[in-house]
């Protein structure tokens, strides 16, 4: 109904609306929201009207959050995988650092939308994967050390779900600095467990590439 109504009226007082109303901004962000969990058909003609505002007020828009933390881009990438890539498509369109406030964005699990997907959407990953590695180095490092609310992070649960991102993680791990590279490799879960214990449990295959990650760490980072 909002697009159709919107289509409806001349350029200018198209033009009016995405400039001045509140109320609209505030509709576009409920019915992002909405489309990326239940209607991902709407996503691109929501995101083509999105693109005619301002950048601060697409960027408010695409980090706006649900009751429960969720923004548009978690949505899409625990429900709606076709919706991830044209939202990720505005995304980088947006400045270095909005970027990384709409990834580093946690639901009330404590989750990521990168998380989200590596539950359960495996197509959504590596979209993802490619957009964070063109992030700063530390902006990258600070996404991959979140932890969901039972203390796990990317690297664990892609250890159990998505075999298939390991390497292309790891690749990404090893371009960090040795404390970035250390910390995350060495980060526990709440039952003391790191990415090496995973390995050994869920994902024999990845013994060998995390010991390889492992080895160029510092004797010291080694033994945590």
């Amino acid at each position: 109904p909002l697009l159709d109504a919107i289509s409806k009226l001349s350029e200018e007082d198209q033009r009016v609306i995405f400039l001045f109303s509140n109320n609209f901004i505030d509709s576009l962000k409920d019915e992002l929201i909405q489309a990326s969990r239940k209607n991902p058909a709407i996503i691109e003609p929501l995101l083509n009207i999105i693109e005619r505002l301002p950048e601060d007020r697409q960027a408010a828009i695409l980090s706006a959050k649900d009751d429960n933390g969720w923004n548009a881009l978690m949505h899409a990438a625990f429900y709606q995988s076709t919706a991830v890539i044209p939202l990720l498509n505005v995304i980088q369109k947006l400045p270095k650092k909005c970027q990384t406030a709409i990834l580093l964005e946690i639901n009330y699990f404590g989750g990521n939308a990168l998380m989200n997907a590596v539950f359960t959407h495996s197509a959504a990953v590596m979209p993802l994967l490619d957009v964070i590695a063109g992030l700063p180095k530390e902006d990258q490092e600070t996404i991959l050390l979140q932890k969901s609310h039972l203390g796990e992070s990317v690297l664990r649960l892609v250890l159990c779900h998505e075999s298939k991102v390991v390497e292309p993680l790891l690749n990404i791990i090893k371009n960090f600095p040795e404390e970035g590279r250390g910390a995350i490799l060495s980060a526990k879960n709440s039952r003391g467990e790191n990415a090496l214990m995973y390995a050994v449990r869920y994902r024999p295959a990845a013994i060998e590439p995390l010991l390889r990650a492992v080895s160029s760490l510092s004797e010291e980072n080694q033994a945590t």
